[in-house]
Parts: C-alpha cells; sequence; structure tokens
C-alpha cells in the first residue's frame, strides 16, 4: 500500500476490495506497519467478507514467497467506497437519531 490509509472505513475498503481479487489467497500487504490493531482487525473482517481469506501478513516472513504483485491506487478504494455507498440524491423519508 504506497497511500497513507487513514481511518477504519480506508482499511475496510482495502479489504473488501483485495478480498475480491484474492478470493482464498494468503496476502502479504505492505505499508501497514504503523497500523494499529483496531485497523488491522478491519481489514481482516473485510478480506474475509468479500473473500474466504482467514490470514493477511503485514510484513515478510522467512516462509512467504512472492507469487504476484497487486498495486492498489487511491482511485481504486474511492472506487470501492462508492460501491458500496447507498447514498442518492434522494431525500430520506425518515431520519433517526
Amino acid at each position: 500500500v504506497e497511500r497513507h490509509l487513514q481511518n477504519e472505513a480506508e482499511f475496510g475498503a482495502l479489504g473488501i476490495l483485495l478480498g475480491e481479487i484474492l478470493r482464498d489467497k494468503i496476502p502479504l500487504i505492505t505499508g501497514l506497519n504503523d497500523a494499529s490493531e483496531e485497523k488491522l482487525k478491519q481489514l481482516g473482517a473485510a478480506l474475509a467478507t468479500t473473500g474466504m481469506v482467514n490470514m493477511f501478513h503485514i510484513e515478510a516472513q522467512p516462509e512467504f514467497e512472492e507469487k504476484e504483485r497487486i498495486n492498489v491506487e487511491a482511485e481504486d478504494l474511492e472506487s470501492t467506497v462508492n460501491s458500496l455507498s447507498t447514498i442518492s440524491d434522494v431525500e430520506p423519508d425518515l431520519v433517526f437519531v
């Protein structure tokens, strides 16, 4: 990940996108070494939601063998977030607070 992810929503969007691409593969995701435990939990939950990914690495392990590299751009994350949004131009009938 070359872009700094700022919040749980962006980690979730990354997980949803990667889960769709990876299906059941175990990824090594670089660039997340400073992520909080909560953000990594969000990433893991989203990976499992759209794929069958049950674990991931955030730094290289000795047994890890790179097979394919996927670059995720900011536009990819934005597109993923937009695809999940149910917001439309229609005014709501009811607002509950």
